[in-house]
């Protein structure tokens, strides 16, 4: 199981910054992938029972040329 920062994980799914995830997180879409390390938290890229993270991102996001947009609503 890899666990990593927001900003671990940004780069690990290709995102320019750590922006879209922290966003994700506000809004409760990434309750399944989070773990508090000492006060601070961290994604689990593959949660046993649950997608891996960057196939969940591909379910909810939508893909556009200059940036992501929110594809859940």
């Amino acid at each position: 199981m890899t666990i990593a920062t927001f900003a671990e994980a940004s780069q690990m799914l290709g995102y320019s910054s750590p922006s879209t995830l922290y966003k994700l997180r506000k809004e409760g879409q990434l309750e399944d992938y989070l773990v508090e390390i000492q006060g601070r938290w961290h994604l689990v890229m593959k949660p046993a029972g649950k997608p891996k993270l960057k196939d969940y991102l591909g379910s909810i996001l939508q893909w556009k040329v200059n940036g992501v947009i929110n594809n859940h609503y």
